[in-house]
């Protein structure tokens, strides 16, 4: 189902994805569920200035009033919903950043 925004569509995506993600696998996601149709010619960029723009820790000149994304110290964005506290934000970090040294 094709959303009316591209901040739906980005919430969708990471509830699809179910862990904070980059912009590139929240682009890719939306593009593979068809979540929303883009017209720009850099889409990607499309994402990460909305996913900025409605992140409860950024400050860019046009923010969001709505606040639906946190973005963690690696640039990975995580839904807010899916975030109870902020030790458990930097408790996931840390689990992803172990996770990913042990897959290397």
């Amino acid at each position: 189902m094709i959303s009316k925004s591209i901040a739906k569509a980005a919430i969708e995506a990471l509830n699809i994805l179910n862990r904070a993600s980059s912009v590139s696998d929240i682009y890719n996601a939306i593009i593979e569920y068809k979540l929303y149709e883009f017209g720009a010619r850099d889409p990607k960029s499309v994402v990460r200035i909305t996913l900025e723009r409605h992140c409860i820790n950024k400050t860019i000149g046009v923010m969001h009033q709505k606040r639906f994304f946190k973005k963690l110290n690696d640039g990975r964005y995580a839904l807010m919903s899916n975030i109870k506290s902020e030790s458990e934000c930097v408790l996931n970090e840390n689990k992803n950043n172990t996770d990913d040294v042990y897959r290397s």
